[in-house]
């Protein structure tokens, strides 16, 4: 759907707002923890460049008001902690995600291997139903030579009984 990536960002970009906001309200740094699962959410929905894009439109949003407020010293503080705090989100996050998919591959590999076992079974059970006709027609056709032998035999020494 076409509308899922613009309504994302929109979301994202009104909680980025939200949250620049209670930082510049509440003047306490701690407010920035409440954007941490924005960074998760964005290695959920968006491709790789566009979450590295919300992830800095995000440390931006909490840097600026602090470089504004607090001054470069405070604001470089609370970007290094931000930061260490969005890279362990996102590779926890990544690596969740990668083992998710990791695990529904395995799912569609073992159907599929499930499948291809139930047709193996079929294919035995094919294959011993011929081997047993193909046994039984060997069968018919050995007695039915041998009573076609025994036969002409007998009628050829009855037959040459009845000249004698």
């Amino acid at each position: 759907n076409a509308a899922s990536p613009k309504l994302a960002l929109v979301y994202f970009a009104i909680q980025i707002s939200l949250a620049t906001t209670l930082l510049f309200l509440a003047q306490s740094p701690a407010i920035m923890i409440a954007m941490l699962p924005l960074a998760g959410q964005s290695v959920v929905i968006f491709p790789r460049r566009l979450m590295l894009a919300v992830c800095v439109m995000m440390w931006l949003a909490l840097v600026v008001p602090m470089l504004i407020r607090g001054g470069p010293g405070a604001a470089a503080v609370l970007g290094m902690f931000f930061l260490a705090g969005v890279v362990f989100v996102v590779v926890i996050t990544q690596l969740a995600v990668k083992e998710q998919r990791a695990r529904a591959e395995v799912e569609r590999l073992l159907a599929e291997l499930q499948e291809a076992n139930e047709k193996l079974r079929e294919y035995a059970d094919q294959v011993e139903q011929i081997a047993t006709l193909t046994e039984r027609n060997r069968l018919a056709r050995e007695i039915h030579d041998s009573l076609g032998h025994y036969l002409t035999v007998e009628i050829g020494r009855a037959s040459c009984r009845e000249r004698v």
